[in-house]
Order: C-alpha cells, then structure tokens, then sequence
C-alpha cells in the first residue's frame, strides 16, 4: 500500500483529493450488476462447514426478498432492522433493502428486552429479520405497544415466517425481470448503524446513499485486487462490518463468514490454514488472546498480506506479537468511528512508528483544534481531532440537538478524541477529550499517558482509567486493569508503577477486574466503571 499523499494548509491536513462520479448514488442497482457479472465466483463460505454460496445464489436470493419486500408495500425510506449474527444469509435482507431504495438498521443478536424497546420506539421499522430469541421478544414488543412489524425469521420457527419461506413464494418470470428502484436524491437515507454506547445510550448514526457510494467507490480504487480472501469478525452491526460486507462484495473477495463471538485463537488461525485467508481484521479482545497464546509458531499464517487492528492504542510488545502472524505481509493500523464511516487514518505499522494511527485517507481533512478556544492548532500540538469527508453522516437520527454538539458550523465533525498530526501526515490518537484533565495551562493528562505505563508490565491486559471530576485541575484518576490467567500481580505493584505521575498532584487507585463491564457489541462500559470510581472516591471518604 502507497504512502497516501497529502497537504497541510493553514493547519489542516488534507488527503489526495479524488473525484468520483456516483449519478444518483444508485447503490443497490451497482450491487445487482456486479452479482451478475460472475455469477459462479464463491463470495461467500461457512467457515466452518465449508458451505458456498455464488454470486449467482446471492443475486436470486436478494432479489426474492427485495420482491417479497415490495408485495408488502414496502417504499422507498421504508426501515429494516436487522437482529442476527454473521452467517451465510444475513446479507439477503440488506441488499435487498438496498435494491428498494430503503433504509438498513444492522443490529446484533443478543439484546435485553429493554435495548430492543428502545431501538424499535425509537426507528419505526417496517420490517424486523432475526434470530429466534430475538424474534420471539420483538413480536411480545410489538402487541405490548401496538407496532406494526412484519416479522422474519432466519430459521423454521412455529408461529412465525421464515426468510426461505418468503424467498421460495417468488415468481421465477419476475425474479428475471427485477429491476431496482430508481433513486430520487443522493441524499436518500440508506443506513442506521448504532454507536457503541460505551459511554451512554447507543445513539443512531444515519449516513445516505451518497455516503456510501463515494465509500464504495474510493474503497475499490486503494484496496488490492485479485484472489483475495478475507475474514472479519466484525457483526454487521457495527459500520465496518455492514461497510466492508458491501466493499468485499463489489471487489470479488472471498470472505469466509464466521460467528462474530466466542472465537479463540486456535480457531482462527485453523480457519487462516484451511482457507489460505489474505487479510484479517482482529477486534480488542480477539487481539488480546492472540497477545497471551503461545503456540503460534505452530500455525501456517504465511497466506496473510495485510492483519487490520483498530478501535485502540496497543503496546509494542502487542504489536511485535502480532507481526509474528504475518511474515509474508503487514500490520495495517486504521482510526474511524460510526459516525464518520469510511476509515480516516491507515497505514502500515513497522519498527519505527507504532505509535501512529496512521496517514490521512483520500478525501478526508482533519484539524487539530484547542479544546476550549477552538483555535486550529500547527502540526505536533495537541487537541482535539475534527474531520470533514464526503463519507460521513447526515446526523444522529431523530436528534438534532446531539448532531449539533458535534458538527461546527463549517461542517466539521468534533470527534472528541485528543491528539495531534505530524509534518509527515501520520496522525497520532492520545484519548478522548473527556477523559482529559488539565494539570495547568500547558500540561494535560491523557488515558493513555496513564494507560500505557500499566501496559508495561506483561500480565496487563486491559486497562481503562477515569477520572473524577473531569474537569477538575486535581482529579483523582482511577484505573480498572485485566490480568492473564493466573497472574500473581497486585493492585499495589501497579499503582507503584504509576508513581511518576504522583508529581503531577494526583490520587490514583488501581482495582484489578476479573473482567471489564462490555457493551453487547463488545466495547468498554464507561459510565459503569465511573460509577464505579464515584462508589470507591465516596467509601474512602
């Protein structure tokens, strides 16, 4: 992968500038013309059954459902959640959701009554697809608060229909003749796609037609082409996972479809054998077990050319472990969000930087603002990252008061995220904006100046750290800590390890955890370790 280029102009950092026609943003009718275009070539396969599934298969497949939608009136704008895991159907509802000019909200199987109220009050959809636990408490839901929803089930439940069903009552002459909806705007909504909600309620992003286009289209010009095959752990509810099913779809990757959860690192470096995989994406924890596993050596990795890591900061002992997995290819770092969609910061890690996020991505501009002023900031100084691309979204959906505390008036995109860019285009992530406090005017305390002497020591696995009050110029800082199995390391060997920081006038406790406080999509529950800090500051008092 080429060194993206770039400039820096009166403190922004801008990516190569590319220009795309999209026409309409017709998305689904692209989609259905590549299927159509290699209609024998194998898109997708059960990791562990080793089931096929063409092109050909997904092309018929798609467009029953897309013609079963329209014989329930579905209309353009219309929504469908989508409740599952990773398997070979679940692309049917969303490309046929696509074909209809309608509006896709991916989600997870797995959810508490409660999250499922909130996300169906909150998106009206027409439409459900789910696994049986799912479907069962969305039909209680429904008759509890009157919703009109058109149930489907991925399996052969009594008392509901199944997505085979609906797909087996298609009219062959019409699946022949399908055509998709013509677009009205660019701008048409296409994808609700939830942030994590690791520091609060989940909140949905909404990104248009156009966005995702202009995604797809950059995504086919800088990844590599030819016999390419991939497996991403990342559910579909995530904005990678819906995003890169669509991008390894258009580029003819071969993707080997796994269960998004329980996964340990035999498995899948038996999968990365078996299939020859290409490229890799590893989420935190996945990344963790393969940090503490010890017979890798045993493993035939050498089919891997790139291994993505995202979503955080790791140490270097990390990184060196996990370049042991790829001694034919590279380590690919990334930095993106929900809310922004398509990566902003990619590189290729080595020896010399691992602490970068990576260079600016086509298209995307980021500057580096003071977190109070709002002044733009030169390169090397700190604070907050903003960006401003064609790929990111329209809003946080039925919020306007939450989109504006993160849109400026120019359009820029407040990330809340604290770091800085160097005279070389790599950007550098540090923490979030929330989590920093200020000693004095000129010196900040970060997470991961906390963070990353913790990571020194070789039992710690994870580490997240809070501060209380934020905003104060005298926080006490507390730190949860997860250890590997069997560790005989203590709390007070680790708040020894943070003594250089005592200069600095804070209190810091350390509580080792025998596991973190996650959100059912797997990130850190901020707002439980808070409160956790807030009962542990009180009962010293």
């Amino acid at each position: 992968m080429a060194k993206p280029r770039f400039v820096i102009e009166n403190g922004i950092l801008k990516g190569e500038e590319k220009i795309f026609d999209i026409g309409d943003a017709n998305l689904g009718e692209k989609i259905l013309q590549r299927l159509k275009s290699k209609p024998d070539f194998v898109g997708q396969v059960d990791a562990v059954t080793g089931e096929e599934c063409t092109y050909g298969k997904m092309e018929d497949e798609s467009v029953r459902c897309s013609l079963w939608f329209r014989k329930e009136g579905m209309k353009p704008g219309d929504a469908v959640c989508l409740f599952t895991h990773n398997h070979l159907a679940s692309y049917i509802p969303c490309l046929a959701t696509f074909y209809n000019r309608a509006i896709l909200c991916p989600s997870f199987s797995g959810h508490s009554l409660e999250n499922l109220k909130y996300i169906l009050e909150l998106i009206k959809p027409k439409f459900v697809f789910a696994d049986e636990r799912e479907a069962i408490l969305i039909d209680q839901i429904s008759r509890e608060e009157n919703l009109e929803i058109k149930i489907v089930v991925f399996n052969e439940i009594p008392g509901f229909q199944s997505l085979r069903e609906i797909l087996r009552e298609q009219d062959l002459n019409q699946v022949s003749n399908f055509v998709c909806t013509k677009p009205k705007n660019p701008e048409d909504d296409c994808l609700l796609v939830f942030t994590s909600g690791s520091s609060g309620e989940p909140k949905p992003t909404l990104h248009s037609y156009k966005a995702v286009m202009e995604t797809v289209m950059i995504s086919l010009e800088v990844k590599k082409k030819g016999n390419l095959v991939t497996i991403n752990y990342s559910p579909m509810g995530w904005i990678c996972g819906i995003i890169n099913m669509i991008i390894d779809l258009m580029n003819f990757v071969k993707k080997i479809i796994v269960h998004e959860k329980g996964h340990q690192p035999e498995e899948v470096l038996t999968f990365i054998e078996k299939y020859k995989v290409t490229s890799l994406t590893l989420e935190l924890r996945m990344i963790y077990r393969f940090y503490v596993f010890d017979k890798l050596q045993n493993y035939d990795t050498s089919s891997i050319k790139s291994l993505s890591l995202g979503g955080t900061k790791l140490k270097p002992e990390i990184m060196k472990c996990l370049k042991l997995m790829v001694p034919n290819g590279y380590l690919q770092l990334v930095y993106g969000s929900t809310e922004l969609q398509m990566l902003s910061l990619i590189s290729k890690a080595n020896d010399d930087n691992f602490e970068s996020c990576g260079f600016i991505f086509p298209n995307v501009q980021l500057k580096v603002v003071h977190p109070r002023t709002g002044k733009i900031l030169e390169p090397n100084k700190k604070g907050e990252l903003c960006f401003k691309s064609p790929y990111m979204m329209k809003g946080y959906y039925k919020n306007p008061e939450a989109t504006k505390t993160v849109f400026d008036e120019e359009g820029w995109y407040h990330s809340g995220d604290f770091g800085y860019f160097d005279e070389n285009g790599n950007g550098y992530i540090l923490g979030r904006i929330s989590s920093l406090s200020s000693i004095s005017d000129e010196t900040n305390l970060t997470h991961w100046e906390v963070e990353r002497i913790l990571f020194l020591n070789s039992d710690v696995v994870e580490v997240s750290s809070i501060f209380i009050p934020e905003d104060s110029t005298n926080p006490s800082i507390f730190v949860f800590v997860t250890l590997i199995p069997a560790s005989k390391v203590t709390d007070e060997e680790l708040t020894e390890m943070l003594k250089c920081l005592m200069m600095k006038k804070v209190e810091i406790t350390v509580k080792i955890l025998n596991s973190m406080p996650l959100t059912y999509n797997g990130k850190v529950k901020l707002d439980i370790l808070k409160k956790m800090s807030e009962s542990i500051k009180f009962n010293d008092q």
